[in-house]
């Protein structure tokens, strides 16, 4: 069962996985999130957002990616 969390807490929980990762830390990067949209239906998971709005540098997609994907099997949209 997932736990309900607001789009800020989401998204913070999740800026706070990528910036503290060790590359990004080394880059002296900080990298933003922005809020998870909201899903009409949860998704096969079970999932009620989504977050495709991420324009950040190419660089750290594939990191933005898997923290979306660890908090979404872990949090819900209130």
């Amino acid at each position: 069962m997932r736990e309900l969390k607001t789009a800020d807490e989401i998204r913070a929980e999740i800026e706070r996985m990528v910036n503290a990762n060790r590359e990004v830390r080394k880059d002296r990067k900080r990298i933003e999130i922005p809020a998870p949209t909201p899903l009409r239906e949860p998704d096969r998971s079970g999932c009620n957002w989504t977050m495709a709005a991420y324009r950040g540098s190419p660089t750290y997609l594939g990191l933005v990616e898997l923290a979306v994907a660890a908090i979404q099997l872990r949090w819900n949209l209130r």
